[in-house]
């Protein structure tokens, strides 16, 4: 049975939030930092799969196009530079997880079984216009561990749709990826201990083991 102190594996979703190679990879200077992170997140889901708890990751999928990204005005791209020309740059962009590309599947290190669920999204959040509800729900699950990236993006407008559903929430914070240390600080420090709890994944493994 959960409680504030313990997971009820039958009621507990591990969630994996853009744990794709394009987002992973392709930062080379970031690779011993994400290293820690993607090492964290594989000791979670065999903690937790372990436990019987749910695995499901939801990553972005989009043409290769770019019509069906989002074209809305913004001040600055997603690495916070200010946009040279705000109003036709931004709406020349072109997606990085492309359907059908290996820039679009999980990393190998996480890679899914055939029980985990494997959903795919066209906006930040991972329950906008995707079944992930529905396949929570239908599993009696009423608890998401978040993990992945970004934080201050996809992983926050996540967790303020799973609040708003009335999920409970568990933030593994160290695995998590983010634009900056201060960016990641932040979020764990002064939002999401608001919203739900915020733990490292040896902490999250011992409350499953608590039950």
């Amino acid at each position: 049975m959960s409680s504030y102190a313990t997971l009820d594996p039958q009621k507990t979703a591990v969630y994996f939030h853009d744990m794709l190679n394009v987002y992973i990879r392709r930062i080379p200077e970031r690779r011993p930092a994400i290293a820690d992170v993607v090492a964290n997140c594989v000791k979670l889901r065999k903690a937790a799969k372990a436990a019987g708890a749910l695995v499901c990751y939801v990553g972005g999928y989009l043409r290769p196009d770019g019509m069906d990204m989002p074209r809305v005005y913004t001040d600055t791209d997603h690495q916070l530079k200010p946009w040279k020309d705000p109003e036709h740059q931004n709406a020349n962009l072109r997606p990085l997880a492309v359907a059908g590309t290996q820039n679009a599947q999980i990393i190998d290190e996480l890679a899914p079984d055939e029980d985990d669920y494997v959903l795919r999204k066209h906006r930040w959040s991972g329950l906008f216009q995707t079944p992930l509800e529905l396949s929570l729900r239908t599993r009696g699950v009423d608890t998401m561990i978040l993990c992945g990236g970004l934080v201050s993006s996809g992983l926050t407008s996540t967790a303020c749709s799973a609040l708003d559903r009335d999920f409970n929430l568990v933030f593994a914070k160290d695995c998590c990826t983010w634009h900056s240390q201060g960016e990641l600080d932040f979020f764990m420090t002064e939002v999401f201990p608001r919203m739900g709890r915020v733990r490292t994944a040896d902490e999250v493994i011992a409350m499953f083991r608590s039950v």
